[in-house]
């Protein structure tokens, strides 16, 4: 089952997770994995999030596994017009 997530890295480092929820687009704080899909794909996610630019662009990590990549909870701090 495909899966992908849009993440974001700001000029701290700190990485974002994008999602678009009635009609603005908000950033949740990235805190951790969940996934079990796999030593490869745990590496090739790792690798994407440690060469994001720290310059608030958005990036789309897309992938083939069993379980989402990771999920978040609460309040987002961030919302864009």
């Amino acid at each position: 089952m495909p899966h992908e997530h849009i993440l974001t890295k700001d000029a701290d480092g700190d990485v974002w997770v994008v999602v678009l929820d009635m009609g603005k687009i908000r950033l949740y704080p990235f805190l951790a994995r969940t996934s079990h899909n796999g030593h490869e794909e745990r590496q090739q996610f790792e690798t994407f999030v440690a060469h994001l630019p720290k310059d608030h662009s958005f990036h789309r990590y897309a992938y083939e596994g069993e379980e989402e990549t990771f999920h978040f909870e609460g309040v987002p701090t961030h919302t864009l017009a």
